[in-house]
């Protein structure tokens, strides 16, 4: 058997039923050097059971519950492919794509990472391009070099631009470079839920990110995904904004009007979706804790000093039409 040339990690948490299935696409995505590493991040049923009965050929690692970003570094420290890539417990590969994509690698030492489009959906509700629901419009519009048919070596610039607005990149469809991620300094252990799109923000600049337009995972869709808590995400979003402008790099210097500008919207709306359930206690305190942050930010303020006013108060002035409006 060649060398591996490709690990990846499995960051699961007490989805033991679900990694047959995601194990299983793996293994028939058609990549005959894989390395599958699956790192239990604390699991309280009987996931290292069922790992050890899918086959010897699967890594196995159990560590203390610290979340999906702190479980894919310890995969990516276990790894010694050049090449490693991601998938979660209850998502698939689809067959005949991670083959091209490490070749095309091979062949252009100059691109740090490729990833492509997904399937995102349930068998009951139907699937969607994941491309779509990140702007298609704005996607095509990003200038790149077509490096060979149909690969996309994008423009660093205007991808960054795209990704301080909305994630393009669904972390199950991307193969990366194992050196740029150590040059990077891996996801950010302290985030959950969007340690992938921080750790993007901070890979762009260090080396081009190609496309290739072939879906190679299924993302799938159901009640406890993060994306369906609103309130979550938003405040997901702040902080992984948040702990990008700390870390103070060369990019975020050069874009910091634009990532500003992101984080001050992220910040208004996570207050903005208490005000609106008239939860004002909830709705002082996060713009309270946004103008923190951005103590500059005048929509912060004048919301954060409305949400002070007794709440009989503040009802009647909310039927003033246009009393508060941005």
């Amino acid at each position: 058997m060649p060398e591996p040339r490709l690990s990846v990690i499995i960051a699961t948490y007490n989805r033991a039923s679900l990694l047959p299935g995601c194990i299983g696409s793996l293994r028939a995505a058609g990549v005959p050097d894989l390395r599958i590493i699956v790192v239990d991040d604390g699991s309280q049923d009987d996931t290292g059971e069922v790992v050890r009965s899918l086959g010897d050929d699967i890594e196995y690692i159990r560590q203390a519950n610290g979340g999906d970003c702190a479980a894919r570094n310890t995969g990516i420290q276990a790894a010694t492919t050049p090449y490693v890539a991601y998938l979660d417990s209850d998502d698939f590969w689809l067959p005949g794509v991670a083959t091209t994509l490490l070749d095309m690698l091979d062949r252009h030492p100059r691109i740090g990472a490729i990833f492509t489009d997904a399937q995102v959906g349930n068998p009951a509700e139907g699937y969607h391009s994941w491309k779509a629901s990140a702007g298609t419009d704005a996607f095509d519009r990003i200038p790149y070099e077509e490096v060979e048919p149909r690969l996309r070596l994008l423009d660093s610039d205007a991808l960054f631009r795209l990704m301080i607005r909305r994630n393009a990149v669904f972390t199950g469809a991307i193969v990366q470079r194992r050196q740029l991620l150590l040059d990077a300094g891996l996801f950010d252990g302290t985030l959950r839920g969007t340690g992938d799109w921080e750790l993007w923000l901070r890979l762009i600049p260090l080396m081009p990110f190609a496309w290739w337009p072939d879906p190679l995972a299924i993302y799938t869709r159901h009640d406890d995904n993060l994306t369906n808590n609103q309130d979550r995400m938003q405040l997901a979003f702040c902080q992984a904004l948040i702990h990008y402008r700390a870390k103070n790099g060369d990019w975020y210097r050069r874009y910091r009007a634009e990532v500003d500008e992101a984080l001050r919207n992220h910040l208004f709306f996570y207050g903005w979706s208490a005000y609106e359930r008239r939860e004002y206690d909830v709705a002082r305190d996060r713009f309270k804790e946004g103008l923190r942050h951005m103590p500059d930010d005048r929509r912060l303020r004048r919301y954060w000093t409305a949400t002070s006013l007794p709440a009989p108060v503040l009802n009647a002035a909310r039927r003033v039409k246009g009393l508060l409006a941005s």
